[in-house]
């Protein structure tokens, strides 16, 4: 095993939920990292459709560099979700962070796996988001209770739009795994906590 350290980064949450054009309370959900197809968007699109069809004014963003064997602006385009999905693109470092601390809820799926970790999974957790995973690989090992863990499989569409759902229409519950994350992020994987640890 070799552990993944993390830092907790500073952001403007509704300065960067101002600059997207989203108010305070609209639900967004992000997508984050190089759009790779195994990050199961296509899922997630269809699961955040029918998540529109209850919560109309939901948004999403998918922020990296897109991957040219996934067109997604016909995607988007094709599921008549081109209003409330955005493709930002690669953005700078500051802006990154600064797009994950606007959602509400981040997706970090992926199928398959080689095992590795996700920088972009620590961040999101710090920042206190409530996120899903894949239930594969090292996602396994995070604890129940900092994320949501999304079997990969027959079914896998409608348990993220379950999920997805219920954080929309709860965002207590949404409030209260993110703040479990970032607690579980502050106490196992600061750098210095993990250098102690394994020295």
């Amino acid at each position: 095993m070799i552990p993944h350290g993390a830092w907790i980064p500073q952001a403007d949450r509704n300065g960067f939920r101002h600059k997207l054009g989203v108010d305070e309370v609209t639900p967004l959900a992000g997508i984050f990292g190089f759009l790779k197809p195994y990050k199961r968007i296509p899922e997630s699109l269809r699961a955040f459709r029918r998540l529109t069809r209850l919560v109309p004014e939901a948004k999403m963003i998918l922020v990296g560099e897109p991957h040219p064997d996934l067109p997604l602006d016909p995607m988007i385009a094709s599921m008549g979700l081109s209003a409330n999905v955005r493709v930002l693109g690669f953005t700078p470092e500051p802006d990154f962070v600064g797009y994950l601390a606007a959602c509400d809820f981040v997706l970090n799926l992926r199928y398959p796996t080689v095992g590795e970790s996700s920088g972009t999974l620590l961040r999101a957790l710090g920042l206190g988001k409530a996120t899903l995973v894949s239930e594969v690989g090292s996602f396994r090992e995070l604890p129940d209770d900092v994320c949501i863990k999304v079997p990969v499989g027959p079914g896998e569409e409608d348990t993220i739009f379950e999920y997805l759902n219920l954080l929309a229409s709860r965002p207590d519950i949404a409030r209260e795994l993110g703040a479990r994350a970032r607690e579980y992020v502050e106490r196992e994987c600061g750098w210095a906590s993990v250098a102690q640890r394994y020295a």
